[in-house]
C-alpha cells in the first residue's frame, strides 16, 4: 500500500501551520489535538509517523495520528514558550486535486488539551470560541518541504 504523498500521483501535499493563536503565559509544554477527519486531507506519513516539525526554536515535539481523524502534538521547551505562535508544521496529502489549502484550513481543528508551565504545573487556559480557538493555517504549495526536515 504506497503512503500518501510518496510518489502515488495524486494531488501535491500542502503545508500546514500549527498556530497557538491565543496569548498564554510561558509555557513548557503543551498537547494539541488536530481533528483533519473532515479536511480533504491527511497527514503525509514519513518513518512510520507523520511528516511533521516543529518551528519554534528551542520546542520540541512528538508527533502521531490516530488514523481516525486526529493528530496529536506534544511539544515541550526547557527555555519556554508563549502563544500566540506558530508551533509546527505538516504535510498533508489532498484528497483530490481541487481540495485547496484553504479548504484544508478551513476543515481543520486544532485544540489545546493540556497545557503546563516551565514548572510542570498544569496552566488553565481561559475556554474560548471556535472563532478564537487555535487554527491550522495553510502555507503557499511551494513551502511544502520545510516539514521535511521533521522531528519527532
Amino acid at each position: 500500500m504506497p503512503l500518501a504523498g510518496c510518489g502515488s500521483g495524486g494531488p501535491p501535499p500542502v503545508e500546514v501551520i500549527v498556530h497557538l493563536e491565543r496569548d498564554t503565559p510561558k509555557l513548557g509544554g503543551a498537547t494539541l489535538i488536530v481533528d483533519y477527519s473532515g479536511a480533504g486531507a491527511s497527514p503525509v506519513e514519513r518513518s512510520g509517523g507523520p511528516a511533521c516539525t516543529t518551528i519554534v526554536p528551542f520546542v520540541d515535539g512528538r508527533f502521531s495520528d490516530d488514523g481516525a481523524g486526529r493528530l496529536r502534538i506534544v511539544v515541550s521547551s526547557s527555555r519556554g514558550f508563549r502563544g500566540p505562535t506558530e508551533i509546527a508544521a505538516c504535510r498533508m496529502a489532498p484528497d483530490s486535486a481541487e481540495t485547496t489549502a484553504k479548504a484544508v484550513e478551513g476543515a481543520l481543528e486544532v485544540k489545546v488539551l493540556k497545557a503546563e508551565g516551565l514548572d510542570g504545573a498544569v496552566v488553565k487556559l481561559n475556554s474560548s470560541s471556535k472563532r478564537s480557538a487555535p487554527r491550522l493555517a495553510a502555507a503557499a504549495p511551494g513551502n511544502a518541504g520545510a516539514a521535511d526536515g521533521a522531528s519527532g
